[in-house]
C-alpha cells in the first residue's frame, strides 16, 4: 500500500521498492 506524494516522508520511495538513504527511516 503506497501513497503517492511529491516527496515521500520516509526512506521508502513509492516509485522504487528500494530504500532511500537520503530520507529519514520510517518510525
Amino acid at each position: 500500500r503506497s501513497r503517492r506524494s511529491p516527496q515521500p516522508q520516509y526512506g521508502f520511495d513509492d516509485a522504487k521498492p528500494t530504500y532511500n538513504p537520503h530520507l529519514p527511516p520510517p518510525p
